[in-house]
């Protein structure tokens, strides 16, 4: 067992290996998928209906239309505005990576 002070001036035991074991898992913890992480990112092609702030609202050829999200991360081909053709690569949570105009 471990031993920490506490706030209250008393000591306090951690029993780190009891909690480990009520966890089911040996310390051993799967890592977070990277944002960049490129296997479940997507492509997204179709025409900017209209921008709010960060949000770039998409309409797919299919119909339906998609909010992509942007920030100083992404990686912006050109000054894109609405009924720009556009190709953007997205995370699984609708993050732009990658946008650029097509012909």
């Amino acid at each position: 067992m471990r031993f920490k002070k506490s706030i209250f001036g008393g000591l306090v035991m951690l029993p780190l290996a009891g909690l480990l074991s009520l966890t089911g898992n040996s310390g051993v913890m799967a890592a977070p998928q990277a944002p960049n992480d490129l296997t479940h990112n997507r492509t997204i092609i179709g025409d900017v209906m209209r921008v709010e702030y960060a949000y770039y609202f998409v309409k797919k050829k299919d119909g339906t239309e998609v909010r992509l999200h942007a920030d100083n991360t992404t990686l912006m081909l050109g000054q894109l505005k609405a009924g720009d053709h556009v190709e953007a690569e997205v995370t699984e949570q609708n993050h732009v990576l990658r946008m650029r105009s097509l012909p």
